[in-house]
């Protein structure tokens, strides 16, 4: 990818500019292809990609296996980015067994093999399993889970996401809280419909005026994604997150999000070999208002420099910059979401 190989928008096809008008309108700014991805950057917005197909309709994910035999109040959304992990996490699920729940299981692709997608469906008969890409890490996978839910109009009350959290006693507290017994589960259920609280979190609560840390290193991708949802500027005081993305929620607080916003957020989630200008610009001090400096930084040195955390995380085996990619940006989305309707974030 070259910057020299910018042009003015103007000069897209109609179909190509149409893509663009469902998510901004009367964009200005300049284009550019790579990889059969469109690069449009929007003056005063930044770089925002766009997917080009051969069809209007775009498969995200593989669907494995349907089987509802009802539909219930509860989804209950697991994303398996480490199968062993699962494994693990599976004497907690045992408490499940007397709630009437939607099993949904979103596993990357690397772990969708014959024998681990037939495991699940002799141990979760009452299931629906879909693969997809590795990318956006488990946000990635809980968004294509929102898509499959919306795909079918599936009216649940409440979804309990939960996913393969790497660290085992973070993970192994977090869904102790969560769903650690049957009485857990029912009395968090029972505070989500007694109470003005909209999501239950397994873990620390984070809010921007007593941890402005925990915000500043997301702060650029969060901006991006508020303006775009909401079309307004940050609203400090709506700035809550809670650690480690595992929790129940009602599914309200989703309801924001339609197709095309889930299909654009995740078209802009970063997989092994994406660059992610923010957490590029922060790793290597660089000018963020410079794309074309980084890019070009990027393209010349991509042997020794890492595009986002995922690949840095993949090649050295150590944790880098956790922060400033647009996954952890999403991940504080959620509470945003959550205050915008006046609802509490509790754990």
């Amino acid at each position: 990818m070259n910057c020299d190989d910018w042009n003015d928008i103007n000069l897209l096809d109609n179909y190509k500019k149409k893509l663009i008008s469902n998510y901004f309108k009367d964009c200005k700014g300049k284009y550019m292809f790579h990889n059969n991805v469109l690069y449009v950057n929007i003056d005063s917005w930044g770089i925002e990609k766009f997917y080009i197909y051969n069809s209007l309709k775009q498969d995200y994910y593989n669907i494995k296996y349907e089987n509802f035999n009802n539909t219930y109040e509860i989804a209950l959304s697991i994303q398996i980015g480490n199968w062993d992990i699962f494994k693990n996490m599976e004497i907690y699920l045992e408490k499940i067994n007397e709630i009437n729940v939607n099993y949904y299981f979103v596993i990357i692709d690397y772990y969708a093999a014959e024998d681990n997608i037939n495991y699940l469906i002799n141990s979760y008969p009452n299931s629906v399993i879909i693969s997809a890409e590795n990318k956006g890490m488990d946000i990635g996978l809980f968004l294509i889970n929102l898509m499959y839910i919306k795909y079918k109009n599936y009216n649940h009350e409440y979804i309990i996401k939960l996913h393969t959290k790497t660290n085992d006693d973070f993970r192994n507290e977090s869904l102790n809280n969560l769903i650690g017994t049957e009485e857990i589960i029912k009395n968090n259920i029972r505070k989500l419909n007694e109470n003005n609280n909209g999501i239950i979190s397994g873990n620390r609560i984070y809010k921007y005026n007593e941890f402005k840390d925990a915000f500043t290193y997301n702060y650029y991708h969060l901006e991006k994604l508020i303006k775009y949802i909401y079309k307004e500027d940050i609203i400090t005081n709506n700035l809550e997150f809670y650690a480690g993305t595992m929790f129940i929620s009602k599914i309200e607080v989703f309801n924001v999000f339609n197709m095309r916003t889930l299909e654009h957020i995740y078209n802009n989630l970063n997989n092994y070999e994406s660059l992610d200008y923010y957490w590029y610009s922060i790793f290597y001090k660089l000018n963020i208002n410079n794309k074309k400096q980084i890019l070009d930084d990027y393209n010349s040195n991509k042997d020794t420099k890492y595009p986002n955390n995922i690949n840095y995380c993949i090649r050295t085996n150590r944790p880098g910059l956790r922060d400033c990619m647009i996954e952890h940006a999403v991940e504080r989305l959620f509470g945003y979401m959550c205050k915008k309707l006046n609802l509490e974030i509790t754990n």
